[in-house]
């Protein structure tokens, strides 16, 4: 294939990602990011400026997270001309960072679905990002219909048909991150920011909330990845508490190898020790669950009790925890 036909293959299947994005992630939910994403689709020049960094970094939600972050959603209108005008500071973000989505709103999901496994629990949470949802059960959640749980802020909205009536015993949480997020660094928070859709002024309130809670009493964050790093966190705790290793849209941005190898490793943790392995990933990512693939977001638990290996898929839910649907579809 000669680079001019490379390119504009590279193009149109750009152009399929904003489709999608704007239709499953956008839709109903962030009308300025279903706006823009629809007229990038068919944006062959813009499309052609995202196709300049590599393959791996060609993603919707990363080149938005970065003309957020440089200011392009303050003038929507200019937003065409925004982006080429800053297009080399563009590009270097999206070549240098990776999409820091650590939305606190999925810890409603989360929360009914950590009462499941035996209790204490000592918690890992890989792709941990700032460690947020490591501190689930310092918010308040709102679950509709007067059903309400804790005091805390951010106070956390969700729709679910599983609802909680308590927190977990948590003895230890610990998160796993390439590159975690000190929420003490003002810039890395800004990062944070420009991650969450520019037209959703409650997730950016939570998340300057959350990042208060996490300020006055930080989890702890370990940096590197989870396969060298997970077995010696692992380790060091107790036989008394239950391991629980969790992750919400991270393996998704793995390698296929890295899955694999991420995939082995939990199963041969499982043979050596009861753990439960809960994730967030889109259907098909994680293996196991006999689920159809669809645009959301699955919740499955993996349990390994004497070394057997059990998978549920408890539900689907929206990628940033709106809502969770405990039938899988």
């Amino acid at each position: 294939m000669s680079e001019p036909q490379a390119h504009m293959t590279d193009v149109a299947e750009l152009a399929r990602r904003f489709v999608s994005f704007a239709e499953v992630d956008c839709r109903g939910y962030s009308p300025l990011y279903e706006s823009l994403s629809l007229q990038i689709a068919e944006d062959t020049e813009l499309l052609g400026l995202l196709a300049r960094a590599r393959p791996g970094q060609r993603r919707p939600v990363l080149f938005l997270a970065a003309a957020n972050y440089l200011g392009g959603m303050d003038d929507v209108d200019r937003f065409r001309a925004f982006c080429f005008d800053n297009r080399d500071a563009l590009i270097e973000i999206i070549e240098t960072r990776a999409t820091q989505t650590n939305e606190v709103g999925r810890s409603a999901v989360l929360l009914p679905v950590l009462l499941r496994p035996p209790e204490p629990l000592a918690l890992v949470e890989v792709g941990a990002s700032a460690g947020l949802n490591l501190l689930f059960d310092r918010y308040g959640y709102d679950y509709g219909d007067g059903r309400r749980l804790g005091t805390g802020q951010p106070v956390l909205r969700c729709t679910s048909a599983l609802v909680p009536d308590r927190f977990p015993h948590v003895a230890s949480r610990v998160g796993i991150d390439r590159e975690p997020v000190d929420v003490h660094n003002d810039e890395a928070v800004r990062w944070l920011r420009a991650c969450v859709f520019a037209d959703q002024a409650e997730r950016v309130e939570r998340l300057e909330q959350a990042v208060a809670v996490a300020r006055r009493d930080p989890p702890a964050l370990v940096a590197g990845d989870a396969l060298d790093t997970l077995p010696a966190v692992a380790a060091g705790i107790p036989d008394d508490a239950h391991l629980v290793v969790f992750h919400t849209w991270v393996v998704t941005y793995f390698l296929r190898d890295e899955r694999a190898a991420f995939f082995a490793l939990l199963d041969e943790m499982g043979g050596q020790r009861d753990l439960t392995w809960i994730s967030a990933e889109a259907p098909g990512v994680v293996p196991g669950f006999d689920v159809d693939r669809g645009p959301m977001t699955l919740v499955g638990e993996i349990t390994y009790r004497a070394g057997r290996k059990t998978a549920t898929a408890l539900g689907v839910c929206h990628p940033h925890g709106a809502w969770l649907n405990s039938t899988p579809v």
